[in-house]
């Protein structure tokens, strides 16, 4: 009888590896066939660049963690300076926009903060601390911009004076975001290619760390002509009309429990000449649907007809888009598609863009029916009581 029964476990012991066997293999080729078959695959792991870390919190103006490997510079009188200055512009803005932005956020973006995994911010520059207090969850933010992305040395390698006239840059790089709502984009561009800690690198690692998070990672990354992200080359040529576009990619958490993010900057010239040249922006941007998409302090070029296929690409991607009136004019967007929202107050642009005045959106404030208001001023009309805000939100997504 024993052995009846040692005989039968043998048997299916065996036909339970041969059926495994099958559907392994039916699995493999039905992967190769078509790859969006769902095999399970296991995610390597972030590297936890400590180094990165460190410098992100003292560009920040953070207090050192235990163990910092800036030790050495960490408690210098440059670093406290830097310190200060974060200290008071941060608590302000904290105060001003960004705590008032988020409480908006969470009633008027509920929805979207539920599906949202990718986040759209073209014309962004390095303004991440907008967009992470809009979607504070979003697996992955897209952020384009003019300004170079950069590369940061071994701070404890620069030189005293050189570190400290570098930290002052940074400040006055900051000055316009921090004490007003938008970058100037000439200024920076400029501003951000002085001393050793150039582009805007430092100042997403210094955003991010103020927003309460850890950098995990960071790597330069390129794409290719299909549209894929690829490893770059942190010496490469960095200049937003080149047809090869190059950017930075840095991986974050809030805590030791919660789930990787990442922030994608892009250097590049998206008006219609360059890019048509730049290989893989527009299957990139293609494939980013649906993104939640957002626009600040735009200086109205998509109104504009050479920026039209940016505008356009928006347009089809976006399953939402949020946005003041300097982004893509209301005659842009069709009733039949979008359902739209607005806030604030419009009244006319601010004077050096008084030509994109928009007579059938101030139609619509004048009314004042259906306008909700907005408790905080963005935008290039950073006053509050003076900001206005459209949410346009795609009918095939209700």
């Amino acid at each position: 009888m024993i052995k009846k029964y040692i005989f039968l476990l043998i048997i299916l012991f065996f036909s339970l590896g041969c059926k495994e066997s099958k559907e392994d293999a039916t699995k493999s080729r039905a992967s190769a066939s078509n790859p969006n078959f769902p095999v399970a695959q296991s995610k390597p792991q972030p590297i936890y660049d400590r180094q990165i870390n460190d410098w992100a919190r003292y560009l920040a103006g953070l207090p050192p963690l235990p163990g910092s490997q800036l030790d050495s510079i960490d408690y210098r009188m440059e670093a406290k300076k830097h310190q200060e200055f974060f200290e008071k512009a941060w608590a302000w803005k904290e105060k001003k926009l960004l705590q008032p932005l988020a409480e908006w956020a969470k009633v008027e973006l509920a929805a979207e903060q539920q599906r949202a995994k990718t986040v759209f911010y073209p014309f962004s520059g390095p303004d991440f601390m907008t967009i992470h207090a809009l979607y504070p969850n979003a697996e992955r933010y897209i952020l384009m911009g003019l300004e170079n992305e950069g590369r940061i040395p071994p701070l404890e390698q620069i030189r005293r004076r050189e570190l400290a006239a570098t930290l002052e840059n940074l400040r006055i790089s900051l000055n316009d975001i921090l004490n007003y709502s938008f970058f100037k984009t000439n200024d920076m561009r400029a501003e951000l290619n002085r001393f050793q800690i150039r582009g805007t690198l430092p100042i997403l690692l210094a955003f991010i760390a103020r927003r309460g998070n850890t950098v995990l990672e960071v790597e330069h990354v390129q794409l290719s002509a299909n549209g894929e992200i690829k490893l770059g080359n942190p010496n490469a040529n960095q200049q937003p009309e080149d047809s090869t576009v190059t950017g930075v990619q840095i991986l974050f958490r809030a805590s030791e429990d919660a789930p990787v993010q990442k922030i994608i900057y892009f250097s590049a010239n998206i008006n219609n000449t360059y890019i048509k040249k730049l290989k893989g922006m527009v299957p990139y941007i293609q494939s980013l649907e649906p993104a939640y998409t957002y626009l600040k302090s735009a200086s109205y070029l998509m109104h504009a007809d050479h920026f039209s296929i940016i505008r356009d690409l928006i347009l089809k991607v976006s399953r939402s888009l949020l946005q003041d009136d300097s982004g893509i004019a209301l005659r842009f967007f069709d009733r039949q598609v979008w359902d739209l929202t607005f806030y604030g107050t419009y009244t006319a642009p601010i004077p050096l863009f008084a030509a994109r005045y928009q007579p059938e959106l101030r139609k619509i404030y004048a009314q004042k029916e259906g306008v909700k208001p907005l408790t905080f001023g963005i935008g290039y009309q950073f006053r509050e009581g003076t900001s206005n805000l459209m949410l346009a939100r795609k009918k095939i997504a209700q």
